[in-house]
């Protein structure tokens, strides 16, 4: 996981962080700082545990993007 990466939160259990409900399940953060373990997705917020994001699969978007680009070009 990598810097300005986009994740969704899977494991928001525990997710509390000085009283107050910090992660939530289904969520998307963008990643703002990292290393091998630990992830921070909220400003000013305590890194989490990177097992509890999975990377967003932005994948199949990009290329219905790339086949609509091309279409284009073929029909102009």
């Amino acid at each position: 996981m990598k810097v300005g990466q986009k994740v969704v939160c899977i494991n928001d259990e525990c997710g509390w962080l000085d009283g107050e409900k910090k992660l939530v399940k289904g969520e998307i953060y963008t990643i703002l700082w990292a290393n091998g373990k630990d992830v921070v997705v909220i400003q000013n917020d305590a890194g989490w545990d990177k097992s509890r994001f999975r990377p967003l699969d932005t994948e199949w978007a990009e290329e219905v993007l790339r086949n609509i680009a091309e279409s284009e070009l073929v029909c102009v």
